[in-house]
């Protein structure tokens, strides 16, 4: 048996979302009720599928951010610590930051003269 209900015209947003979603539940509870040899047999299915999603989708943001720690930090062995970079160094960058720092300068130098951090 469903109820319907002819919205108020004094009824709050937040009182007429509640009702909304009152409403919805309701019918997701219906629907689960009708259809329960269905889902007993889907659910395994979708909840594997899932985890496999989640699973694959966690670990390319978790190498993605481990790439862009390695392409955007430089680390600096006397001071201990990392330099924050404005963008990835291109090839010649990395070679005259290797070259200046054989003479002897300090990293975060090299990286400040050549307008690189952030």
């Amino acid at each position: 048996m469903r109820i319907y209900v002819i919205p108020d015209s004094s009824e709050t947003k937040f009182q007429s979302f509640k009702r909304k979603a009152k409403e919805k539940f309701d019918n997701g509870i219906d629907a689960i009720k009708q259809h329960k040899e269905e889902i007993i047999e889907i659910a395994p299915l979708a909840l594997g599928a899932l985890a496999v999603t989640a699973k694959v989708i966690t670990k390319s943001v978790h190498l993605k951010q481990e790439r862009d720690l390695k392409d955007r930090f430089v680390w600096d062995n006397r001071l201990g610590h990392y330099w924050k970079t404005r963008r990835k160094l291109s090839n010649n960058e990395w070679l005259e930051v290797e070259r200046r720092k054989k003479l002897g300068e300090d990293i975060g130098t090299i990286l400040r003269s050549m307008k690189l951090l952030r």
